[in-house]
């Protein structure tokens, strides 16, 4: 079943721009997403995601800042972990976020994780206005 938006057109989301890695990261090495300098008049980020595992322990989030975060907790969370499971000497962590985000001008998006990650893979779609 289609769902349909008042106008007749499917209802979804129209993105500008997306991005995708499957880049293992060092502990507490953020990724940039967008830059704040490119976002000079605000960006809806309309999806995210991550899953990773990693050895040492849980946390990763994107995180939306004036600057590159230090941790997961040095910004505002736009996507955190949803979820985690221990499996032997590894540990898979995953998130998804839940509605859409407006991010403020001047703030970047960028992913970090608190572990050096074995396996990554991580995806969102945004629109800088």
């Amino acid at each position: 079943m289609k769902i349909l938006a008042t106008n007749g057109q499917p209802n979804a989301i129209r993105y500008g721009a997306s991005y995708k890695s499957n880049t293992n990261l060092a502990a507490n090495t953020p990724e940039t997403v967008f830059a704040p300098g490119s976002n000079v008049n605000g960006a809806y980020v309309w999806e995210a995601g991550f899953v990773h595992s990693n050895a040492g322990g849980m946390g990763a989030a994107f995180l939306a800042k004036t600057s590159a975060p230090a941790t997961v907790l040095d910004g505002d969370v736009v996507c955190g972990m949803s979820g985690a499971a221990a499996s032997g000497a590894s540990n898979l962590n995953f998130g998804q976020m839940p509605q859409p985000v407006f991010v403020p001008a001047g703030k970047g998006l960028y992913f970090i994780s608190t572990n050096a990650e074995n396996n990554a893979n991580r995806h969102a779609l945004f629109t800088l206005l």
